[in-house]
């Protein structure tokens, strides 16, 4: 589900097919139109128009599932509507040859508005498509479709509407978790840096009192308490950043466009991701604090003339996978987790992230804990020339 409340378009291949499964069930309801057809009296010249009709009713219902959005300059309500208006067109020159079509449309163009809008609105469009097909087949006077018109609109109107219903509790409730999970992480961070800043800025306030009193009776005791105060000052700013850089949370196209400035400056050329699949909240975060510590180890110590990110979707349903691959001058024996060409794995290509000569790196092992956190694996690659760090997530 996108931030705006919309149900994301299926992206893998198993996700589409899950999809394209969901939605062609709902065909089964166009078995009355076929036995319409057959019975039908109207003009044979309706009749094979609504054979052809029929076959392109079903393509661009389940075309729609696929691609909400086929008119990119235009809001998914648009699109959600331009669907609708081809729909009801196939299903008037239906309904030219049989009138069973007029009530089989509707589990369709129900389905349509559900699962293609926000739940408000589809529910909406679910009241206004009953109350119009109602008032057709009672101003048409179709009394032989009255005494089963309303089971034949309301269960399946009840069944789409739990569906989708669960759906939207079911993604607000994962939602509601991740951003749980990440306001606990901040709040443990926070409580850290405060614990951190007491004990350090307590230390330096008591030794530079001390220093103070020493200056002019024994100047270099005074001065001894200095360097300390000046060495625990270094550290604790040291520490502070490393745990200040937790709290905050990057975002992904954000960081990609800093990682390429970054690059740029170091003369350094960013291959980009043109699109990303769909991530969850976590992902995102996860992916971004990735791509942010490896570019910056790709700057310090890889010596690359390139450096190439790669985001794709995993094998699995709901696994992301991201490459950062350089062409600088590779790992030490001992950092990496693979041998040469190891790793290239079921997505995507790319030409890497340079950690060059990190081993235990503060930044490495912080990446590694962050992945690990979210149940995700990271590895590192010596590319041969060059080296590359992956996160499957």
């Amino acid at each position: 589900m996108t931030t705006s409340g919309l149900l994301e378009p299926p992206a893998t291949r198993e996700e589409k097919i899950n999809t394209l499964f969901s939605a062609g069930i709902w065909l089964l309801f166009l078995g009355w139109t076929v036995y319409g057809f057959i019975i039908s009296a109207a003009p044979v010249y309706w009749q094979v128009a609504g054979w052809v009709a029929l076959p392109s009713f079903v393509v661009i219902y389940l075309y729609s599932f696929l691609h909400p959005e086929p008119l990119t300059g235009l809001p998914r309500f648009a699109n959600t509507l331009a669907y609708t208006v081809v729909l009801v067109g196939l299903g008037f020159v239906m309904m030219m040859s049989t009138l069973y079509a007029v009530v089989n449309m509707v589990p369709f163009l129900m389905a349509l508005w559900l699962f293609s809008s926000r739940l408000r609105t589809g529910l909406a469009a679910v009241a206004l498509i009953a109350v119009v097909v109602t008032s057709l087949v009672v101003a048409l006077q179709l009394e032989a479709y009255e005494s089963w018109l309303l089971p034949a609109i309301g269960i399946p109107t009840v069944i789409l509407v739990m569906v989708r219903i669960s759906i939207e509790l079911e993604e607000r409730q994962r939602v509601n978790s991740e951003r749980l999970a990440l306001a606990e992480q901040r709040e443990d961070l926070a409580g850290t840096v405060h614990d951190l800043l007491g004990h350090s800025l307590t230390t330096v306030t008591v030794k530079t009192q001390l220093a103070r009193r020493l200056l002019r009776v024994d100047p270099e005791a005074a001065e001894r308490e200095l360097d300390d105060v000046l060495a625990l000052s270094r550290r604790s700013l040291s520490e502070v950043r490393a745990t200040v850089t937790d709290l905050r949370q990057p975002d992904l196209l954000e960081q990609l466009d800093q990682a390429e400035q970054s690059l740029c400056a170091a003369g350094i050329e960013l291959r980009r991701p043109e699109q990303l699949p769909a991530l969850t909240l976590m992902q995102q975060q996860v992916v971004a604090w990735v791509l942010r510590e490896t570019v910056t180890n790709v700057i310090r110590h890889s010596e690359a003339q390139r450096c190439t990110v790669c985001v794709v979707d995993g094998d699995d349903v709901g696994q992301v996978i991201v490459r950062i691959d350089d062409d600088g001058v590779g790992l030490p024996a001992e950092c990496a987790d693979a041998g040469p060409g190891t790793g290239a794995g079921a997505a995507g290509t790319g030409t890497g992230t340079g950690t060059g000569a990190i081993g235990e790196h503060h930044g490495l092992l912080g990446m590694r804990r962050r992945v690990e956190a979210v149940g995700g694996t990271l590895r590192l690659v010596d590319l041969e020339p060059g080296t590359r760090v992956e996160a499957r997530l």
